[in-house]
């Protein structure tokens, strides 16, 4: 938890080109803000870093589901969607990722 997320500040911190250190934060973080009532905070920083870890590398599609989860989590059903295709137009073939996509899919489905 808290001591993941200190050691990726260092490495974003020293390492701001790394879009790794910006994708694992933004995922802890999420993490962080899923586990957490009130967790509204942490997912903000979960979306901003995964966005830019995108921006870093725009072509890296596990990435952009993540940057999906994070917006979903964060009530933007739009956002995530658009992300997941874009994850999925990447890297059509990846097993997490479709499961990802048919995952969100089901969600939006019970809506």
């Amino acid at each position: 938890g808290d001591r993941r997320l200190a050691a990726l500040d260092r490495v974003v911190e020293r390492h701001p080109y790394l879009a790794e250190g910006w994708r694992f934060r933004g995922a802890a973080w999420r993490e962080r803000g899923w586990a957490r009532a009130g967790g509204a905070p942490s997912l903000a920083w979960a979306e901003a870093d995964l966005t830019r870890a995108v921006e870093l590398r725009p072509q890296w599609a596990e990435a952009w589901a993540d940057l999906a989860w994070a917006r979903y989590a964060r009530g933007d059903a739009a956002g995530a969607r658009a992300a997941f295709e874009r994850a999925g137009t990447l890297d059509p073939t990846h097993v997490g990722i479709g499961r990802s996509r048919s995952d969100f899919a089901a969600r939006m489905a019970r809506r």
